[in-house]
């Protein structure tokens, strides 16, 4: 039983005594916790579009209540309207949760943005300069002559903003390197594995961390990247998760 057959059981989402234009998103299949594989960066665009849904429902069905005449509609059509919009706010809460327990933090949605159409699944290193940790499920692969590309990892990669560079195979791949040097093969692809890595001092003592697909990204995009990305918790601030939509009292 899914999420919405719960919900709707239990909070009467899908009673059908009032006809209602207002059309809930469909639900994001969610697999088990590691097992996402290269699939996240979809799975950050599916779950992205379904909050995006989950606000254009509720915003309807606000509008219903206020059209029937909000605190003074009849009491059983009031009553109705805001059990579907506190019903569609718990389950758009509990998919969230789950997103967060089985891909990765909420506050990723925001790469939703980056990685919507336009996947590779391996880049030529021979072009290849530098990298850019953006945060621990994503890197930047920089080209010589300007050319970037997102990848987002299969998970979120423990102590990869910590340390702020990785390595490829036996090889160090670090922002502050002006070349990335020989490289085991000729092409980076998804499933490969990075391990972070304290540049300054060399330590590698964190687990490998598979790549995912990769997103070719302009400049501007980068620019943007970088700004929406997470606040890590070493720069003093909390980063806050996106909001689902608010219930009605």
């Amino acid at each position: 039983m899914n999420v919405r057959q719960i919900l709707c059981g239990s909070l009467l989402l899908c009673v059908n005594a009032v006809a209602s234009a207002c059309d809930l998103p469909a639900l994001v299949i969610l697999p088990a916790a590691g097992t996402a594989g290269d699939a996240s960066a979809q799975l950050i665009v599916d779950m992205q579009r379904y909050v995006g849904g989950i606000r254009a429902y509720t915003a309807c069905v606000q509008a219903e209540i206020a059209a029937a005449g909000g605190d003074s509609a009849p009491e059983s059509l009031r009553t109705l309207l805001v059990r579907r919009n506190n019903g569609a706010v718990a389950e758009a809460k509990a998919l969230m949760e789950l997103f967060g327990e089985r891909v990765a933090p909420v506050e990723e949605l925001y790469l939703a943005e980056f990685v919507a159409t336009g996947a590779l699944e391996c880049i030529s290193n021979a072009r290849l300069e530098s990298t850019v940790v953006v945060d621990d499920l994503a890197v930047l692969f920089i080209e010589r002559a300007g050319r970037t590309y997102l990848n987002v990892l299969e998970g979120a990669c423990t102590d990869l903003t910590r340390y702020g560079s990785f390595q490829v195979g036996r090889d160090v791949v670090a922002a502050s390197t002006p070349q990335m040097g020989a490289v085991q093969t000729n092409r980076l692809c998804t499933r490969n594995l990075i391990v972070p890595y304290r540049f300054e001092t060399r330590v590698s003592d964190s687990r490998p961390c598979p790549l995912g697909w990769f997103f070719e990204v302009s400049p501007e995009q980068v620019d943007r990247l970088m700004q929406l990305r997470p606040v890590h918790p070493e720069d003093g601030a909390e980063q806050e998760a996106p909001a689902p939509p608010s219930s009605v009292p």
